[in-house]
Formats: C-alpha cells, sequence, structure tokens
C-alpha cells in the first residue's frame, strides 16, 4: 500500500477526485488554516504532508500493509523510519524500544519459560529420590 493509497482510505481531507481539502486544526480541533490543493501532496513522493503526519501516521492499525506504506513515507520524506517488531508475531506493538517481545508474546514466553524451569526441577527430584 503506498502512502497516496493510504490517504486515500485513511485521510479526511483527500477527496474522491485526488483533491485536497487542506484543512489543518489546532490542539484545541479548532480550524487552524484552510488551503485546499487540487492535487494530494502524498501524490508525488518526498512531498510531506503535515495532516497526513499528525493525524494519520499516528493511527495504530495492525494491517502489515498500512505500517510498510508508513514506514515508504518515512523513507521518501526523509524521516526517521525505525520500528520495532516483535521478534514472534512481527507485530509493532512492543511498547519500549529495549523490549523484543510485545505484551501478548512477552507473557506466553514467560509462562513457557516457568513451566520449563518447574518440569526441569521435578526431573530433579525423581532423580534424588530413586537414588
Amino acid at each position: 500500500m503506498s502512502p497516496y493509497q493510504i490517504a486515500n482510505s485513511h485521510c479526511a481531507n483527500f477527496q474522491s477526485d485526488g483533491s485536497c481539502l487542506g484543512v489543518h486544526y489546532n490542539d484545541d480541533l479548532t480550524v487552524k488554516s484552510v488551503t485546499p490543493l487540487p492535487k494530494c501532496l502524498l501524490a508525488e513522493s518526498g512531498v510531506r504532508c503535515p495532516y497526513f503526519e499528525e493525524c494519520v501516521m499516528p493511527q495504530s492499525l495492525d494491517d502489515p500493509q498500512f505500517q510498510a506504506g508508513i514506514q515508504r513515507y518515512k523513507l521518501a520524506a526523509g524521516l526517521p523510519a525505525i520500528i520495532r517488531l516483535c521478534r514472534v508475531c512481527q507485530t509493532n506493538d512492543t511498547g519500549n524500544k529495549k523490549r523484543q517481545l510485545c505484551a501478548n508474546c512477552r507473557r506466553a514466553n514467560r509462562r513457557e519459560s516457568y513451566r520449563n524451569s518447574k518440569r526441569r526441577s521435578r526431573q530433579r527430584d525423581v532423580h534424588i529420590l530413586a537414588a
């Protein structure tokens, strides 16, 4: 999915004819400026769109095509494009740059580690009693 396709499906300023309403909002959701454009800024590679960066990019969709399109936009616009994916399920939900697993995989990994530890401990106890 290209950034233009993401704008087509997720941007509120995108019009069906490919034009842009150009509405920008302040933090208190009042209209900051309105500058309609005949063509979406994302139709050209490397051009940055402030509305896309502020409103569309922060959406946390689990769609890998959406994430790939956002990465393409960041690379074309010269923005830092580092994302951290979970080593197990490949979702972008690690939450911290030091963590390598998402919350669900961390929980499953911790439970599996605990089970293995208990299994090894019980096996040692059986060997001690048999001797």
